[in-house]
């Protein structure tokens, strides 16, 4: 088939190249006449835009729906544009970066002229972005950069489906960072809360966001979802070298409030009656940590600091119960709750065979030990075999006899 048989036959099946129309790919001449021509070539048209530099010194006016085509090794000077809000472009070439005020437009990759200002991206495989502002849905409009769906419909199969899938390597010796998947959100206005109760206020940002009942939320055979998210390593019978280091972790200066040093910043938020629950391999719960207040006047808070572990309210910071940290500690108290017909248990452990256990009042306090309502008087028979040690603050230790049998 001969040239001029190729061009006419791609004019007939919407593909056209804009060097079929005049385009310099020098760079010397004004292209943005040959540019319109192709546009205008047909009602929907592909519109090649062979490696080359390409003289635009005016924008293309075209009448046709058009999708660009940048191919690897293009690029653009002039004052013209090729960028439309009501066309596409699709480029096969390099990123450049996406400038402070850029345009948007319908496309599946964003592709700027070469005179743009480029950035540290390297190849980028689709790019898309969307703009929700002066488009045909209206108020409630919501525009998508990039969307998947997937059915899957295989009864009785193993098979699966992926609305989103991607993989990331990092090959040995490789300095740089290596990500699965990177979700940036950037607020340039006031920040609007989220509260449990409260997802999705007006004017909310999250840079994830992760729902269930997808389109089906308003039909009755929607049922429960297995996991918001699950972290897995694929081959249970690798190495375990191939599992994840840590599974979620926080930067230091990442949640408001804390810089890592200083502050307190809240990184996991639940709604009470939410709770941690740990299983072991029969998949049975074994331990789980569970919050049923609702109310802010009861509201408590557990403090780990270089002094101990501190249990206080949270409305007033009152400290109601403080574990000291004692780095060379060997010895400890242990609580042993009481079986029917006994009481519970105070007792020291620890590593030494005998134990004392102190209890000190504070400044002028004393030690009070509640007592029974019966009255009891003393035998003139009285025999101790044993007695109890009181130590007061001075040091002076006291002595009160007591027996094994009832008086």
């Amino acid at each position: 088939m001969s040239s001029k048989s190729f061009q006419n036959a791609s004019k007939l099946n919407g593909i056209v190249s804009v060097l079929q129309f005049g385009a310099d790919p020098t760079g010397s001449a004004d292209s943005a006449s040959a540019f319109s021509s192709a546009g205008s070539s047909a009602a929907t048209v592909q519109v090649e835009i062979p490696a080359g530099v390409y003289k635009l010194l005016t924008n293309p006016v075209v009448t046709g729906n058009v999708t660009w085509v940048v191919h690897k090794g293009a690029s653009f000077t002039g004052a013209g544009t090729i960028w439309s809000a009501s066309n596409k472009i699709v480029s096969l070439g390099d990123f450049r970066s996406i400038q402070s005020s850029p345009s948007f437009y319908n496309g599946i990759f964003g592709y700027l002229e070469q005179n743009a200002a480029e950035t540290g991206y390297g190849t980028i495989g689709i790019n898309a972005v969307a703009r929700t502002a002066g488009g045909n849905g209206g108020a409630a409009e919501a525009d998508i950069g990039v969307a998947g769906f997937a059915l899957n419909e295989l009864v009785g199969g193993l098979g699966g489906a992926w609305a989103l899938y991607g993989t990331a390597l990092r090959q040995a010796g490789v300095n740089g960072p290596t990500h699965g998947l990177e979700l940036d959100i950037a607020n340039m206005g006031n920040t609007v809360p989220l509260f449990p109760g409260q997802m999705g206020a007006a004017g909310q940002t999250h840079a994830l966001w992760v729902a269930t009942g997808g389109e089906a939320t308003n039909s009755a055979s929607a049922g429960t979802a297995s996991v918001a998210i699950g972290i897995v390593r694929n081959d249970s019978n690798a190495s375990p070298s191939a599992a994840f280091e840590k599974g979620i972790v926080f930067h230091n200066v990442s949640i408001a409030g804390c810089d890592g040093a200083t502050g307190n910043g809240i990184a996991i938020a639940m709604a009470s009656g939410h709770q941690v629950a740990w299983f072991n391999n029969s998949n049975q719960c074994t331990s789980e940590i569970v919050t049923n207040n609702r109310l802010v006047a009861s509201a408590q808070r557990i403090d780990f600091n270089e002094f101990g572990i501190l249990f206080q309210g949270r409305t007033n910071g009152n400290i109601n119960f403080q574990v000291e940290n004692n780095a060379s500690g060997v010895n400890f108290l242990s609580v042993n709750s009481g079986v029917a017909g006994f009481g519970p248990q105070l007792k020291a452990n620890g590593s030494d065979a005998n134990v004392d256990v102190y209890i000190q009042p504070k400044g002028s306090g004393v030690f009070a030990v509640t007592y029974g309502s019966s009255t009891v008087t003393t035998p003139g028979s009285f025999s101790a075999t044993r007695k109890l040690a009181i130590k007061d603050g001075n040091g002076l230790t006291l002595y009160v006899p007591v027996t094994t049998t009832p008086w």
